[in-house]
């Protein structure tokens, strides 16, 4: 698609994030998570899989998480965390920037099959 310039930038956020493994991991963990992640992040995975950009297994198991990280209390869901990371942080509140909020989601769902995979 056009406006490739930006799409690098998610790859190596991935990449980062997978490899800082082990300590850094519960660092993120316990983070406080922004006002409405939950609601967003769920409702983001069910567009992604709606418009078949993640598996309906992906989302299934990771909605799952969600749900178990809630449950326990304390800790944000890793899907939560790179919701936030990588989409929350950069929408515009208005909702004014769809077509960025698309390239935004695309990065999220390579990102969730990531994370999808370590689930299983």
């Amino acid at each position: 698609g056009m406006g490739g310039g930006g799409r690098g930038d998610g790859r190596q956020l991935e990449l980062e994030l997978r490899e800082e493994g082990g300590d850094e991991q519960t660092v993120l963990h316990e983070r406080e998570l922004m006002e409405g992640v939950t609601e967003r992040t769920v409702e983001a995975l069910r567009r992604l899989a709606r418009e078949g950009k993640i598996s309906r297994e992906c989302k299934r198991g990771l909605l799952t998480d969600v749900i178990e990280h809630h449950q326990e209390g304390e800790s944000a869901s890793e899907v939560e965390i790179a919701y936030e990371l990588l989409v929350m942080r950069f929408v515009r509140p208005d909702g004014e920037d769809p077509e960025r909020e698309q390239e935004l989601l695309e990065d999220f769902a390579d990102q969730c099959k990531v994370l999808a995979k370590k689930l299983y």
